[in-house]
């Protein structure tokens, strides 16, 4: 393969620059809770046992080593743009071996870096930056690309090494979530349908039956380790309600039937389209590989990439947040990668001119391009100095029933320095662990966020609900406890009333705690 031009490498390192400013924005509403998670770990606890949070452990675990590594909330975006540019370097090794096209790698690399750079999204993307589909992403594509390099090959040795590793990484992506498993068929797609352009003679049908086998055993062999290592610890229970038991409720509960989860299936990726630009262009891509894949039916490995990735959405919820569709991004963008490739060396110049011209309308009209350029700016300015940090946050204002406001969240830490000492438990019942981040503080009970207590999960087994909180506040009583308001949407309650409201908590509260204080989202109370 012939070395990309200076100006295609140079245009994509820029795509990739363009996100680094975003490095002083805050702690998402979600980071939140994997940084305090991560940064427990470090301290020596062990997750869902004595910190607990329904997300698989390699999130966690990642996120211990990113505050490992730099113990700054500017890790998580600096680790997400990092994440974006592996995929993007996947994408361009990729490429080669599924069309001739040369255009196609750069082209799909450049759509990702572009069209999925959070900035585009809604609070400049600090709720999407680092959540979990950004490992899956990196992770899956890694693997796509080992198995198409292992059904190039006919060497035995190398093959077997290589959709083994694929396997590994598809583990580590169910890792970060579970159902990020199925993508393990893509890897079996790449692996029965080899790219045309091949470095030696194609593997045997017997031997890519081997692959498929090596594949499974590099994906289950670290999965089966994973309860292992927390049964060793004591904590195989907790571990087992938290990442499984919880992710059934939490993802049953959004559909009525099984036709409404077929429904949502079938009708999620348009609606998407119509507000994304990578499912837009991915989308008319994917008619287009479609039809070139009667002749080549090594095109069919990117589509079956988006179709598992698909399922992966759905299984996750109908709820529609907009992390969730990330893991779909590179296959998107490889499929809009390819085709555009396709048709522009087939097409005349003013043809040609037509359709940049058609996709660039297409793509403004769901995709808000100043928003981005006012959200990159907006972080340039901060990171350069030039406006200071208490105007820049008020970026990340929250609206009245919204439970994420970093100006109330560092404000409510600030009252926690300020009224405890750095060895004090607190206890902040809402959905503001980034206030413990901020704060340095750790939490008086391992449900350290109220979603779990509310939602009554788990109630008839010790350490769970509200029993089960009480009993880890009077083990360990913190020395001011926050109450969340205004956190629960329209006619919700929020958990300052849940929490007061409850037989058991609001007695506790009231007979060993005095209200002192009354910010704008919080209470707090000191003990007597």
């Amino acid at each position: 393969m012939r070395p990309l031009p200076a100006w295609i490498l140079a245009g994509l390192a820029l795509l990739v620059l363009l996100r680094v400013p975003a490095v002083v924005q805050p702690l998402g509403l979600d980071q939140g809770a994997y940084s305090y998670v991560g940064q427990r770990i470090l301290a020596g606890d062990v997750p869902y046992r004595d910190v607990w949070d329904h997300k698989p452990p390699g999130l966690h675990l990642a996120y211990a080593f990113m505050w490992y590594v730099w113990p700054n909330e500017g890790v998580v975006p600096l680790t997400d743009a990092a994440l974006a540019a592996g995929v993007a370097l996947l994408l361009l090794a990729m490429a080669p071996r599924l069309t001739a096209s040369r255009g196609a790698g750069p082209l799909a690399a450049a759509l990702f870096l572009f069209l999925g750079n959070p900035s585009l999204a809604r609070y400049g993307g600090v709720r999407v930056r680092g959540q979990g589909e950004a490992f899956i992403a990196v992770f899956v594509t890694a693997a796509v690309w080992c198995a198409l390099r292992a059904a190039g090959s006919a060497q035995v040795t190398r093959p077997v090494r290589r959709v083994l590793v694929a396997g590994v990484l598809i583990s580590a992506a169910a890792l970060v979530k579970y159902q990020a498993g199925i993508f393990v068929v893509a890897v079996w797609a790449a692996v029965f349908l080899p790219p045309d352009q091949q470095e030696r003679a194609p593997v045997p049908l017997r031997e890519r039956l081997i692959l498929v086998g090596w594949s499974v055993v590099g994906l289950a062999v670290p999965l089966l380790m994973v309860p292992v290592v927390f049964a060793a610890l004591g904590a195989f229970r907790d571990f087992w309600d938290a990442t499984v038991a919880f992710n059934l409720g939490y993802s049953q509960a959004t559909y009525e039937s099984p036709f409404a989860f077929v429904r949502f299936l079938a009708t999620f990726p348009v609606r998407q389209a119509r507000v994304d630009g990578l499912w837009l262009l991915g989308g008319a891509g994917s008619l287009v590989v479609a039809w070139k894949c009667v002749r080549r039916p090594s095109l069919t490995v990117p589509l079956v990439w988006i179709a598992v990735a698909c399922v992966a959405i759905a299984v996750n919820g109908s709820r529609g947040l907009p992390q969730y569709f990330i893991q779909a991004s590179p296959a998107l963008a490889l499929v809009a990668g390819i085709a555009g490739a396709e048709i522009w060396g087939k097409m005349p110049r003013a043809s040609r001119l037509l359709l940049v011209a058609l996709a660039v309308w297409a793509v403004s009209r769901v995709v808000s391009i100043p928003d981005g350029v006012n959200a990159t700016t907006w972080d340039s300015a901060r990171l350069v100095g030039r406006i200071d940090e208490a105007t820049y946050l008020t970026r990340f204002g929250g609206r009245p029933g919204d439970k994420y406001s970093v100006p109330d969240l560092r404000d409510l830490a600030s009252q926690i320095r300020a009224r405890t000492a750095p060895a004090d438990p607190v206890y902040v019942f809402g959905f503001s662990p980034a206030a413990y981040v901020y704060a340095e503080r750790r939490s008086a009970s391992r449900l350290f966020f109220s979603t779990p207590v509310v939602s009554a999960f788990g109630q008839r087994h010790a350490g769970y609900g509200s029993i089960g909180l009480l009993a880890d506040l009077r083990g360990t009583p913190p020395a001011l406890v926050a109450l969340q308001r205004d956190d629960a949407g329209p006619g919700g309650k929020d958990s300052r009333a849940w929490f007061l409201a409850d037989p058991q908590l609001g007695p506790w509260l009231w007979q060993h705690y005095r209200q002192v204080e009354s910010l704008p989202r919080y209470d707090l109370w000191e003990r007597r």
